[in-house]
């Protein structure tokens, strides 16, 4: 009998294993469809039009893409990477945006690291859009599609 469990245990193990070691294969593809609203030598910024929805309380998520022309250093983090991800919440009556989470890759496309969760409500901190801001283009483009945007229920 404890043979089989033996057996048993090993056979569970090895199972663990191979999922475990096919998990760091099966990286997180990055996706979207982007739209580029300002571009320089050092910088590009697009949003994911995709990912454009009205949610709760009024907010419309949306995803900022920065693209670096060089590596960046996230020292905290300890990675380097090249296109950074912030999830937003926009309050497109009051001018205003915050952001919530974060993901990093590299110009390939491989994805580096993603905050786990995304920040809680009371921990938003919404930035006023100025206008004629670079913020000011990004939210223009972001309330502009707001109201054919899906309706989702996520904070």
């Amino acid at each position: 009998m404890k043979t089989w469990a033996i057996i048993f245990v090993i056979l569970a193990a090895l199972a663990g294993m191979s999922w475990y070691w096919q998990s760091w294969d099966s990286n997180p593809v990055q996706q979207g469809k982007f739209e580029v609203y300002q571009s320089g030598d050092a910088l590009e910024l697009s949003l994911d039009l995709d990912a454009i929805a009205n949610v709760n309380e009024g907010f419309v998520r949306f995803v900022n893409q920065e693209r670096f022309a060089d590596k960046k250093q996230e020292p905290a983090l300890g990675i380097s990477y090249q296109v950074r991800r912030l999830e937003g919440r926009a309050d497109c009556q009051n001018r205003q945006y915050a952001f919530v989470n974060t993901s990093y890759w590299t110009a390939n496309g491989k994805h580096v690291y993603t905050q786990m969760f995304q920040l809680q409500r009371f921990n938003w901190t919404f930035i006023p859009v100025e206008t004629g801001s670079i913020a000011d283009t990004m939210l223009q483009i972001v309330c502009r599609l707001a109201p054919d945007a899906p309706r989702l229920k996520i904070e």
